[in-house]
């Protein structure tokens, strides 16, 4: 199980090998990503027929606008 950063409180977490479409506190992730987006690996893949992403955001001062993101479906083989 990766190590959950301390220094973001607002971050996604990957879960890319799962044998069922279901998480829990126990769940292991691949990947927890934050910061800026030009440095974050931008493919994933699932090892099997699930992939769950977690965003987690804290209640911080500022007058954020929330999250955005984009996903596609594709053939890792191609």
């Amino acid at each position: 199980r990766p190590e959950p950063s301390t220094s973001c409180t607002d971050f996604l977490k990957f879960f890319l090998d799962l044998d069922r479409a279901e998480v829990n506190q126990y769940s292991s992730w691949n990947y927890e990503v934050c910061g800026n987006i030009s440095t974050i690996q931008k493919k994933h893949y699932s090892s099997g027929r699930s992939l769950i992403l977690e965003f987690h955001s804290d209640t911080g001062p500022g007058n954020y606008t929330g999250f955005r993101g984009i996903f596609q479906f594709l053939d890792k083989s191609k």
